[in-house]
């Protein structure tokens, strides 16, 4: 896949041409396309987290934030036309190893392909998940997953409780806790937190990327 983007299937005439990539979302971007919650940011430094045949002088912060990595990887895939083998708003249903014919045989909701080559690149955490709490189902507050965070709700002067302390919660527990009345966190295992270094690229800084990538 590209960056999260699904299930590449290779096609059996071999050709450069011939792979197609099965996207479930309608657009490219994966897990940068999906979580939107405030703070969202990459815990890698910018310069190593880009593809290396696409070096990005113009990251504008040594850990970029979720929109800029989002349409930097918009501009990658239509730099090198990715999008063009890409099937939008198409999940992979099946696929099972054909022994016989020696073929992968790929299931959509709307075809069936075979394939030489099968690579999964749905990702492991794509499917948010709640914690199965004792009477969550009839809780009457607003109740949603951070990756399917809800923009529009105002949590100012709300009582706010976040169950977990993983990687995305540690991102934006502090952008939330100076709007929240009250704000508990429920843990099960204690993460370790360093400095984060982040900080602003000079436009200096930027024009010697571009000429010593």
């Amino acid at each position: 896949g590209f960056a999260g983007i699904g299930a590449g299937v290779q096609l059996r005439r071999r050709g450069i041409d011939d792979f197609v990539i099965l996207e479930r979302g309608d657009e490219v971007g994966g897990t940068w396309r999906d979580n939107t919650y405030p703070g969202c940011q990459c815990d890698v430094p910018s310069h190593l987290y880009s593809f290396s045949f696409a070096p990005n002088p113009g990251w504008t912060r040594t850990y970029s934030k979720q929109a800029e990595i989002l349409d930097y990887l918009r501009r990658t895939a239509a730099k090198f036309n990715i999008t063009r083998h890409v099937r939008f708003n198409t999940p992979l249903t099946d696929a099972a190893w054909d022994s016989t014919q020696r073929l992968w045989r790929v299931t959509t909701p709307t075809e069936a392909l075979t394939a030489d080559a099968l690579i999964m690149g749905n990702g492991p955490l794509s499917e948010p998940k709640l914690p199965d709490v004792l009477g969550l189902e009839s809780f009457r507050g607003t109740m949603f997953h951070s990756a399917d965070w809800r923009a529009a709700h105002d949590i100012a002067g709300e009582r706010v409780a976040v169950v977990g302390t993983g990687a995305s919660a540690i991102q934006f527990v502090p952008y939330i806790q100076t709007e929240a009345a009250s704000l508990k966190i429920f843990q099960r295992t204690a993460p370790w937190v360093l400095p984060h270094r982040d900080r602003p690229i000079r436009p200096l800084e930027r024009a010697l990327y571009r000429r010593l990538p």
